[in-house]
């Protein structure tokens, strides 16, 4: 009798570490989910970090229901069964430095030489309201490869000038999986802005390789590699870039971006930029930081070499569930006085 008292007591410890080594890991493999869905901003990214957090762990009915539908959108689990549609209307209100498309309210000094401008078109700044529409298709064709297509629109209005202005995009993009976790990827984006003085077209075709993998003490990675030509109204440039974004182990995302631009004769154009981003959570609530630098030079007016440097500084986060604001500063410094510019980023969005 004494024995099998014995035995019963340790077959119940037994099955009370594997309760709490069962807990413990699901547990974990919860939070490790929600850190991986937080942090979606790279949806690959997301999805990978997804399911090297729960790989070998015990998750419940409704995560595996996540991890199913979200990775479904990437063609796996034999992808979508239709073309998947989205169509997105919401409001903005922001700050624009140029609603006209104007030129700077001073006189353009190039050496000895002054100009002045045309009040008519001097650049007109202040509040405005947009109405934004954003629809996109995506249809999967095997694991890892989709095709998705989008289209945006916004039109603006300013209050205080009586001026409108319209913004729309288009693009389509290839995503491939190649072979594990090597990917290959393929966009076209045509962007149109219309303003009261001013219209401008820029085109662009990036070809990109990425590679995923997980690093010790860092966290979930996406490097990647690739080219970019890009043709304006002025020019047209070829592009090189290098990305390291990072769904770090303790409540944390980074994005960190490198381009250079080819050099062309007696044209602005870019020469190098550097972009970074940091979101983590801070009391329930997301925020984002972003950063960015960017040197154009090559440019020639009335003979005088022009070269810029831009900087830029922004912080973007949810006031409601439905609601973003987003505040900013840019700043540029020019060779030529006239193109000096600073001024505030400022929007607050509303989705429906």
């Amino acid at each position: 009798m004494l024995y099998l008292m014995r035995v019963i007591a340790m077959m119940l410890r037994i099955n009370l570490i594997v309760f709490i080594l069962s807990f413990t890991t699901f547990i974990g493999a919860t939070s490790a989910k929600a850190n991986c869905l937080m942090f979606g901003e790279n949806e690959r990214l997301s999805n990978y970090c997804l399911l090297e957090s729960i790989t070998g762990k015990v998750i419940d009915k409704n995560t595996a229901i996540i991890v199913s539908q979200t990775l479904m959108q990437e063609g796996y689990f034999g992808g979508l069964k239709t073309p998947a549609t989205t169509y997105n209307v919401y409001p903005d209100i922001a700050y624009s430095n140029n609603i006209n498309g104007g030129n700077p309210d001073k006189p353009l000094i190039v050496g000895n030489l002054a100009f002045e401008g045309e009040p008519d078109l001097v650049a007109k700044e202040g509040a405005v309201l947009s109405l934004n529409l954003r629809s996109s298709a995506r249809s999967t064709y095997g694991e890892g490869r989709y095709v998705n297509a989008f289209v945006s629109g916004a039109f603006f209005i300013s209050p205080k000038h009586n001026l409108t202005y319209t913004n729309v995009k288009l693009g389509i993009c290839s995503k491939n999986r190649v072979t594990g976790n090597i990917y290959f990827d393929a966009c076209a984006v045509e962007g149109t802005q219309k303003k009261d003085i001013t219209k401008s077209t820029d085109k662009s075709v990036t070809a990109s390789v990425s590679i995923l993998s997980t690093l010790d003490g860092l966290g979930f990675v996406e490097g990647k590699i690739g080219v970019t030509h890009l043709a304006t109204d002025d020019y047209s440039q070829n592009q090189v870039f290098l990305s390291l974004d990072t769904i770090h182990h303790k409540n944390l995302y980074s994005s960190l971006a490198i381009k250079f631009g080819e050099a062309l004769p007696e044209q602005l154009a870019m020469k190098r930029g550097i972009n970074l981003t940091l979101s983590s959570i801070f009391s329930g609530r997301k925020y984002s930081l972003g950063l960015a630098h960017e040197e154009n030079n090559g440019g020639m007016l009335l003979g005088v070499s022009r070269s810029d440097k831009t900087y830029k500084a922004s912080i973007t986060t949810n006031i409601s569930a439905a609601t973003q604001i987003s505040a900013g500063l840019t700043k540029v410094e020019s060779s030529i006085d006239y193109f000096n510019q600073v001024y505030p980023n400022i929007s607050l969005t509303h989705n429906w």
